[in-house]
């Protein structure tokens, strides 16, 4: 069975350290030496005379290899912290899981970040700023950027500030972050954005916030999938509403060609697929791989009411072939995106116009076959690629003069000829179909 589950669990693992010292208390349960204990239970003099008796004490780390000013730094003991740093504690000192400065963060001390900075504490090492964002500590959070955190550095998985936020904190610290200069479109390593990293965590305020600031709603991931490919594919309905009355490409998503609506076949949600149907979701679209059309996919996943379903809407809702327009005009756009001319002459070879050929930094050309209702595209590389036709306009080859029609592919969905000749013509494509074309091309 095909799964478009994208949930990132990326939390440093200083967060789950966190999680088990709230549920200890981060005081009864005895993990080190004495001194631990001592200082957990806020012991100044019985720390006093241990450091006395031992000074290595200082340095020393229980099991989880936590030193004495890390359990300081948790607990907001401000004396005691004072006194291990007086007794050369490390204030920069990295165990498995964070410094004293990443946990005074994690927990909202704020008084404890201010004495650890003023005793040279690096604000930036180990990025402190995700740890008290991505938990709400909004005064922390305020504290080190006014101190010069760097809002946009990256903790160890690529993650900033941001990307940890829209993830697993609240849309008031997203407003925070962006209202400090944080960059809404910053990748981690999985190539997500912070939009990607809310909708794929469930995060639909998150993702509401993100949008009003303008997040780009059509951002890809590293494997190609976009924040509606992930609604479609886990039943999220009201996340996927959200994301088309904000323009989402209903036909962008996996790469391969698998779409939101592959996606929605192979889980079996029929109110989705419906939704992305009357959003103009491409029923006759193909994936690379197999060939397969979204009821192709549901039969493959054995949801058979589905595969029904989708056959019923394609006979229902016949494939049109738009007429020619006079005077050259017609639709400019499809599914919400620009169509894109490439140009033909001398027996319809063609070449991307060059605010594509220029973004990508190789020329395409194509052949339109009347014979063999084939479009072929081909790349500088000697890469080709030959697109089928399901379906075509009888005018499509008779060298009508003016218009635009409609030409529907296997591979590509709908892409359109327009003010033909015999011996002139432009064919013309979204960006997400030539972004398509382009990766099966090898780009």
């Amino acid at each position: 069975m095909i799964q478009f589950n994208a949930h990132r669990f990326r939390f440093p693992v200083l967060v789950f350290c966190a999680v088990l010292l709230l549920a200890l208390g981060a005081t009864g349960v005895a993990f080190g030496g004495p001194i631990h204990d001592a200082v957990k239970k806020g012991d100044l003099e019985q720390v006093r005379a241990l450091l006395k008796a031992s000074p290595e004490l200082v340095r020393s780390k229980d099991e989880k290899e936590m030193t004495p000013l890390d359990l300081a730094a948790v607990g907001g003991r401000l004396d005691i912290a004072e006194l291990l740093i007086d007794n050369h504690a490390d204030v920069n000192g990295v165990g498995k899981d964070g410094k004293p400065l990443d946990y005074a963060s994690m927990f909202g001390q704020v008084e404890m970040v201010k004495l650890l900075l003023a005793k040279g504490a690096d604000l930036n090492a180990h990025t402190p700023l995700v740890l008290a964002a991505s938990l709400g500590r909004k005064e922390v959070t305020n504290l080190l950027l006014d101190k010069g955190a760097k809002i946009n550095a990256k903790a160890g998985n690529g993650a900033t500030a941001l990307n940890m936020t829209a993830q697993w904190g609240g849309k008031e610290m997203i407003e925070l972050l962006l209202a400090r200069g944080a960059d809404i479109s910053a990748r981690d390593a999985d190539g997500d954005t912070p939009l990607l990293d809310a909708a794929f965590n469930d995060k639909q305020d998150n993702v509401a916030v993100l949008l009003a600031h303008h997040a780009n709603v059509n951002a890809q991931d590293s494997e190609g999938r976009t924040a509606l490919l992930y609604a479609a594919g886990n039943d999220k309905q009201d996340l996927a509403r959200l994301l088309l009355a904000n323009k989402a490409s209903v036909n962008l998503g996996f790469r391969g060609g698998v779409t939101p609506l592959h996606a929605a076949a192979t889980g079996g949600d029929k109110e989705m697929a419906l939704l992305l149907l009357t959003h103009g979701a491409d029923i006759d679209a193909r994936d690379d791989k197999l060939g397969e059309t979204p009821a192709g996919w549901a039969k493959l996943n054995d949801k058979t009411e589905m595969a029904m379903f989708l056959q019923d809407y394609s006979k229902a809702h016949p494939a049109k072939s738009a007429p020619g327009i006079a005077n050259g005009t017609g639709p400019t756009s499809q599914n919400g995106e620009t169509l894109h001319a490439l140009t033909n002459s001398d027996g319809l070879s063609c070449a991307f116009t060059q605010d594509i050929s220029a973004s990508v930094g190789y020329g395409l050309s194509g052949t339109m076959s009347a014979s063999t209702n084939h479009f072929k595209c081909k790349a500088r590389t000697g890469k080709e690629v030959e697109i089928e036709l399901v379906s075509t306009n009888p005018n499509v080859n008779a060298g009508i003069e003016h218009g635009k029609v409609a030409i529907r592919t296997k591979m590509f969905g709908t892409v359109y000829r327009g003010n033909s000749s015999s011996t002139f013509a432009t064919y013309e494509m979204t960006e997400s179909q030539i972004k398509r074309l382009q990766t099966f091309l090898g780009f």
